[in-house]
């Protein structure tokens, strides 16, 4: 728990830093360059929680119905935003082992 609770206060951080350097560095802040910094920070987020999840996994854990369902929704996000990665590969073997 305490693992998922510094990922997501490191995204917030790192959203802000972002978003700040965003408005030092350039006077005229496009849209779409926001929108670009927060998916890359959604990203990093949903890779942080997937990656602690299937370690937690890996070491013979098992998740909460709920965390299994948050699983999933951090999974469809991190494959929504493009999110290709070893993720995927670790996700079907624990489905095949079922463990998820």
């Amino acid at each position: 728990m305490t693992e998922i609770i510094v990922a997501i206060v490191t995204g917030i951080f790192t959203l802000i830093v972002s978003i700040v350097n965003l408005h030092t560095n350039r006077k005229n802040v496009k849209k779409e360059d926001l929108i670009r910094e927060i998916e890359k920070v959604q990203l990093d987020n949903c890779k942080n929680y997937l990656v602690q999840s299937i370690a937690k996994l890996e070491r013979g854990g098992g998740l909460s119905k709920t965390e299994e369902q948050r699983y999933w929704e951090n999974y469809d996000k991190y494959t929504e935003l493009g999110g290709n990665s070893y993720i995927h590969a670790s996700t079907e073997r624990l489905k095949n082992e079922g463990k998820l």
